[in-house]
């Protein structure tokens, strides 16, 4: 089905939907008194039309083209307002109106389509809305223009079953939308730009927080806040749950383009382009519970491409992350959380002189979302992360993270100091591919306490003497690494239970490397053990 046959059947259903809500009773404004020429006070006769059309039993109070002059309007049980488009049909906002221009509260099977609202806002003294629905049951907002308005273009408290979508909200002193404590709401393929606060933002109570909200298809741009904001009543109770971000274009805002606190989230599928314009402005920002972020194209944010703060039991996948200020994805003080099959590339474009950048950083707290706790239980697995301009590292994992796994992923290059960089003990490294393949040859001169780098997993070594303690660099031994050492001669390995090391072999006594002798051990975080071994 082409792209207008699909609009024209979406047209058709909502037609249909709508004649089934409202009937087919038409009471027309200008029977009522209206002029609708733009000077005239209309405010009587269309308040006139809504109370007589709801008295009846409902139906739709119609506008015919025209502009119609008004003050504040009152919404009422089984209406809807239908203008002839909103090309021909404008509402306007009279002079020191100074009141939310429609608002409705404790109603029911509401609606208001087709007609343009303006909200005046350069003549009014008080920042109320375009549309506020309070405690409202059943709201179809439609096929809307709201511009100008003083407050936000629509605000939704403590409402059920509301639908906005096809609208456009412009150039109004507020957010676009602004909803709480309010379930079943779906913002559906509206255009939501150039508002001085966010595009759509919400707030909540501990009570009551908002359900099973849906913001689809939506294009979102050049708001002089975040793009969407789900907020939290505190740093410790989230405001919404049930969410899906799905399918939104959210670009070149001001501030951060996503940013969720909430539980059981699915934000997918979103191009995230452009949003920001310091360190501190990111691309998506998540602190959340038992949520995924997948698919999404996040393309030159300003600071952070993807940032996971204080969250629990997240998935981040298949996400396209490339080109932001700082990190690509960031893990900030998250617990059993799963960041697998991402592209992270070409990050940390903007030198802000921090002094860890990388592809993917793990880390307790600070610098970009206020965290506490450490991240432990992280698995960072079968990701692509290439090289940025000024970016250190491919993977990051400082040392107060706990149980890290990093595997499968393929960072060759992917940073200017070394590709995979762990401070952390708790850490498990192997299958990933790097760039700094193992040295052929170590040489030990003397009884040594072996350093290698983080990354390695197989390496040789030689010369006539002992060696009796193995460490990464850093001096850290990070839980569930194995490496695979390669003798080139004959050597001793001091056993722990003989010598003062750190390296517990089979038996009790120690090994004699010749030629070709292999010797896999496995870190206990304190130590390695003997795995097996190959004697030639």
């Amino acid at each position: 089905m082409s792209q207008a046959s699909q609009l024209i059947a979406s047209q058709y259903r909502n037609a249909e939907i709508n004649k089934r809500m409202w009937g087919d009773a038409f009471y027309y404004v200008k029977v009522f008194g209206a002029v609708g020429n733009g000077t005239t006070d209309d405010t009587s006769a269309i308040q006139l039309a809504i109370d007589s059309a709801s008295l009846l039993g409902g139906g739709n109070v119609y506008f015919t083209p025209g502009v119609y002059l008004c003050g504040p309007l009152t919404l009422r049980d089984n209406v809807r307002l239908m203008g002839s488009g909103k090309i021909t049909t404008t509402l306007k906002f009279k002079d020191a109106g100074n009141d939310h221009i429609l608002s409705g509260t404790s109603i029911q099977n509401v609606g208001i389509t087709d007609l343009t609202i303006e909200g005046n806002k350069s003549k009014q003294t008080v920042g109320d809305n375009g549309i506020m629905l309070q405690s409202v049951t059943t709201a179809l907002i439609q096929a809307v223009t709201i511009k100008n308005v003083i407050g936000h273009a629509v605000a939704v408290q403590g409402s059920t079953n509301i639908e906005i979508d096809m609208n456009e909200f412009a150039n109004n002193n507020g957010n676009g939308i602004m909803f709480s404590d309010t379930k079943m709401l779906d913002i559906t393929s509206n255009s939501i730009h150039n508002n001085s606060q966010r595009g759509i933002s919400s707030y909540g109570t501990i009570q009551n927080g908002s359900e099973y909200i849906t913001i689809s298809e939506n294009e979102i741009y050049e708001n002089t806040l975040d793009g969407i904001r789900l907020e939290y009543v505190s740093t410790t109770v989230n405001a919404c749950r049930y969410v899906t971000i799905d399918g939104n274009i959210v670009r070149n805002n001001v501030s951060h383009g996503i940013t969720v606190r909430a539980e059981s989230t699915m934000i997918t599928n979103n191009q995230v382009i452009e949003n920001g314009t310091t360190s501190s402005e990111q691309g998506i920002v998540v602190q959340a519970l038992n949520s995924v972020i997948d698919g999404n194209m996040v393309i030159s944010n300003s600071g952070v491409g993807i940032d996971m703060g204080n969250c629990a039991r997240c998935v981040v996948t298949d996400n396209l992350v490339t080109f932001s200020g700082l990190l690509g994805i960031e893990i900030n003080s998250t617990v059993h959380t799963t960041v697998v099959g991402n592209t992270v590339m070409l990050n940390n474009k903007t030198n802000y002189g921090m002094t860890v950048t990388a592809g993917i950083m793990v880390h307790l707290g600070d610098p970009f979302v206020t965290a506490d706790g450490f991240s432990e239980n992280i698995v960072i697995a079968n990701n692509r992360i290439e090289n940025g301009n000024n970016q250190k590292y491919g993977v990051y994992v400082s040392a107060d993270s706990k149980y890290v796994k990093i595997t499968g992923n393929v960072c060759k290059g992917s940073g200017s100091v070394t590709d995979i960089y762990c401070l952390s003990n708790l850490i498990s490294v192997d299958g990933n591919v790097t760039g700094a393949s193992p040295p052929d040859v170590i040489s030990i001169s003397s009884t040594y306490d072996m350093q290698i780098p983080v990354h390695v997993e197989i390496f040789k070594i030689t010369g006539n003497t002992t060696m009796n303690s193995l460490k990464l660099d850093g001096n850290i031994l990070p839980f569930g690494k194995r490496v695979t050492i390669i003798f080139t001669g004959a050597m001793i390995v001091q056993n722990k239970s003989v010598a003062n090391g750190n390296i517990s072999l089979q038996g009790s006594v120690n090994l004699q490397s010749t030629t070709d002798t292999v010797l896999e051990l496995l870190c206990t975080g304190t130590g390695w053990v003997e795995t097996s071994r190959s004697i030639k």
